[in-house]
């Protein structure tokens, strides 16, 4: 039988439910179940007759059972089309017999039901079962915010916590019950199931299908026989992609379980690891601690980070689409894939780790677009005691798109440079105390900068639409209005430098861009000192009149051999090199928009930036 239950969590607040069979579901739900009540239900479940072409989809909520659902109905059928019924059509859950039975074949049960509530005839008649699972960490952060959106949409917000710690409570049943079913239970019992019937289930991990969908998807299409080519599996992939199904969702379906504008309440981010931005220290150490008492006996291996790219597709404010590639806190354009060694960013961010470090070796950090090209020819001239400039572009060094061979190639000494973070930064550069240069700008002309140098290497490779080619959309990009920080967000990336700093700081030397522009001869004798090279006065102020912006970009176009980036006259590195143009550029909206936003990131900082030179 159906009985209710009152939780009263460590807030105070009381939370209902009702239970039956090992289910336990918040009581809204009642009016949700064929007949209203939950153990008639299930019951009911039990005796569904299962079709000899079924396919049985089994997985735990929030564990990617739309994506997988789309996936295997787009192999059925060979097509990569969008299902017109949404998934909950054939959602056993809440679905009557009658309302399954009027479904053509085939058919793709879906069910969060664990496998003692699963239909008979599934097992009896050895129905194809595919089973999803997912690292349980992103399982209850999904679950969380699907619980709220979905209460929320139909005024119930009382019925369920609205803090994450709180849901965290009943999912892993500190106060005697659990939301839905346990976790542990689900799985574990899924997998005593494939142990004794391996040819009858096929099981899959979403961390799995988010790292290579289209080797997964061929999994599934051996298991089912449905014998596609590999084109047809690639198209299903691309289409399956999460913002696409997030789209599809939201303008192709007839939505008849959800009534909201857009996408049901089913799609939020879909990503591996996004449990770390929510979880506490304390709420990880008390989960890792539950998942050994509950979850030691398992030879189930669930990974919660992925070390991989992702493609990600951004939609700005005046409706268009640019595409990203993510990967470990940095996001690149995706015409820059051409430009990694290996088109891996993964891959290539450890091989960066890795790099064999010279002890003459000079690191320079720079955010982009915050004076690389400048003081990398300025140390150049220092260590060779000469105001020539170097033959070969700084590019040659320039760790962000160099393989590890080539950086091997060059010459001691090396002014290897790199854009990448402090955490990106190669092990050896802190092991062996490397001396490094970190070049900051102020953010405002670094945004203006930046906007007009994505604009300018775009049309270089014709690829003018994968840039935003107004200033007023690239700035929602560099605050990560979007979700994403074009690169990394400038901020944070400043901050960790001058933490470093803080703890190393006969290792490091600082440099403002700004002041470099107000007195270079002063700040090149700074470097001086910094290297050690002992270049006489003369020397500095040749070295500061060479490294003149004008003559610098003189110099790119006339003198160097460019290999990097084929056009005529200078690279599209130079522009104005100025202070406070940003003025020229920022309307008073957006300026203000931008001061708003390092209040609330960047008023934690010692760090004294300038706008303007006086």
């Amino acid at each position: 039988m159906t009985s209710n239950i009152t939780v009263q969590a460590s807030n105070g607040k009381e939370y209902k439910f009702i239970h039956a069979g090992g289910i336990t579901l918040r009581s809204e739900f009642q009016s949700k179940l064929p007949g209203g009540d939950l153990a008639k239900h299930l019951e009911n479940v039990k005796n569904i007759d299962v079709r000899d072409d079924d396919v049985y989809l089994a997985t735990y909520p929030k564990s990617g059972t739309h994506w997988v659902w789309e996936i295997v109905q787009m192999l059925r059928k060979g097509k990569a089309e969008y299902e017109k019924d949404v998934k909950e059509a054939a959602f056993v859950d809440f679905r009557a017999t009658d309302q399954l039975e009027e479904i053509p074949s085939p058919r793709v049960l879906n069910c969060h039901f664990p496998v003692k509530n699963t239909p008979r005839q599934v097992f009896e008649k050895g129905t194809k079962i595919i089973h999803v699972q997912r690292n349980p960490k992103d399982v209850v952060v999904s679950f969380f915010h699907h619980s709220t959106k979905m209460a929320k949409m139909k005024g119930n917000e009382d019925s369920v916590p609205q803090t994450f710690s709180e849901f965290l409570q009943l999912f892993t049943g500190t106060y005697g019950i659990y939301v839905y079913c346990p976790w542990t239970d689900y799985v574990k019992e899924w997998e005593r199931f494939s142990s004794n019937h391996p040819e009858q289930i096929l099981n899959l991990y979403f961390e799995d299908l988010k790292e290579d969908p289209v080797r997964e998807i061929k999994k599934i299409d051996l298991f089912l026989e449905t014998k596609c080519e590999e084109k047809l599996i690639k198209d299903i992939a691309d289409a399956c992609d999460f913002q696409k199904l997030k789209q599809a969702d939201a303008e192709f379906r007839e939505n008849k379980f959800f009534k909201s504008k857009g996408p049901s309440p089913m799609y939020r981010k879909g990503e591996v690891g996004d449990w770390k931005n929510t979880f506490t220290v304390a709420e990880n150490e008390m989960m890792d601690k539950w998942l050994q008492e509950n979850f030691s006996d398992t030879k189930l291996e669930f990974r919660y980070t992925l070390n991989m790219a992702t493609k990600i597709t951004v939609e700005t404010s005046n409706g268009k689409e640019y595409k990203f590639v993510y990967a470990r806190g940095l996001t690149f354009r995706i015409d820059h894939l051409s430009m990694i060694p290996g088109g891996d960013v993964d891959k290539h961010l450890e091989n960066v780790k890795n790099i064999d470090v010279r002890d003459d070796d000079v690191y320079l950090a720079t955010y982009p677009k915050s004076g690389t090209h400048w003081v990398w020819e300025i140390i150049q001239m220092l260590r060779k005691g000469k105001a020539e400039y170097e033959k070969d572009v700084k590019e040659a060094a320039f760790l962000d798109f160099r393989a590890t061979d080539h950086l091997e190639e060059l010459q001691s000494p090396r002014v290897l440079n790199c854009h990448y973070p402090v955490k990106h930064t190669p092990r050896q550069v802190f092991e062996k105390g490397t001396k490094i240069i970190h070049v900051q700008r102020n953010p405002k002309d670094v945004a203006v900068s930046y906007f007009h140098h994505v604009i300018k290497m775009a049309k270089l490779k014709g690829k003018e639409d994968t840039v935003p080619q107004s200033f007023s959309e690239f700035l929602q990009l560099f605050t990560g209005t979007y979700g994403i920080y074009i690169f990394c967000q400038w901020t944070k990336y400043v901050k960790e430098w001058e933490q470093f700093t803080s703890q190393h700081p006969e290792q490091i030397l600082n440099l403002y861009f700004e002041d470099l522009k107000e007195d270079p001869v002063r700040e090149i004798k700074k470097i001086d000192q910094f290297l050690g090279t002992k270049c006489e006065e003369n020397l500095i102020k040749d070295i500061a009149d060479a490294c003149d912006f004008h003559k610098l970009k003189q110099a790119d176009a006339e003198f160097k051999e460019n290999k990097f980036f084929k056009s005529e006259g200078p690279s599209p590195m130079y522009r104005k090199g100025e202070v406070g143009d940003w003025k020229n550029n920022f309307t008073v909206a957006e300026n203000e928009m931008m001061d708003n936003w390092l209040q609330e990131n960047f008023s934690d900082t010692k760090l004294k930036i300038r706008y303007t030179l006086k």
